[in-house]
């Protein structure tokens, strides 16, 4: 059994996707059959333009391999985040080139890594899951011009949303998320992720 995973953030970047992601590697490589092999496709750390952290773009493991996509310098803003996100996207296609999977796991830690994980998922003709957790959709009315924001949100969340045969969502997104998919898909099944935070 193979298992694509895409997260554009992993350790040792800096970021709550990173966190999480290794989090359920680690929970994933406890639970899968001994034989199971994870591949995981991230960028070397980038989060932060004022931070830098060595990791190697190729880290191998008995049953995990993790690769790095080296990412343009950028500084956070929208055009350098584009010009960053496609770098990933182009890497992670030709990583995955000729290979074959029996899933594609997309967590949207950055929004168009879900889009990136259904295009892989039909190239590669297996199925999706994906992890919708950025809360862009309800936070892009503030960063663009209305109706460019009512316009994006079905083209930044469905082409990933669409093809997911599982999608959990953690409960900050659900509303952006819904109101783009009111109702049901066919096929496909909503996960609402109920977040409780420490005190």
């Amino acid at each position: 059994m193979r298992l694509l995973f895409l997260s554009f953030y992993y350790p040792p970047d800096l970021s709550a996707g990173s966190f999480r992601s290794v989090a359920l590697v680690r929970a994933l490589l406890d639970r899968l059959p001994a034989h199971a092999h994870i591949e995981l496709i991230t960028t070397l750390p980038n989060r932060y333009s004022t931070f830098t952290s060595a990791a190697p773009a190729l880290e191998e493991h008995p049953r995990l391999t993790v690769h790095r996509v080296a990412l343009p310098a950028h500084k956070s803003g929208m055009v350098d985040q584009s010009k960053a996100f496609l770098a990933y996207a182009r890497g992670a296609m030709a990583l995955c080139k000729g290979k074959r999977y029996d899933l594609v796991y997309a967590t949207s830690s950055r929004l168009m890594t879900g889009s990136l994980g259904a295009l892989l998922a039909r190239r590669l003709k297996a199925p999706l899951y994906l992890d919708i957790r950025d809360i862009f959709v309800d936070t892009m009315k503030d960063v663009l011009p209305g109706k460019l924001a009512w316009a994006s949100k079905p083209v930044l969340v469905g082409a990933g949303a669409l093809d997911a045969g599982h999608r959990a969502a953690g409960e900050p997104g659900v509303a952006g998320f819904s109101a783009v998919f009111p109702g049901p898909l066919p096929g496909a099944r909503l996960v609402v992720v109920q977040q409780r935070h420490r005190r």
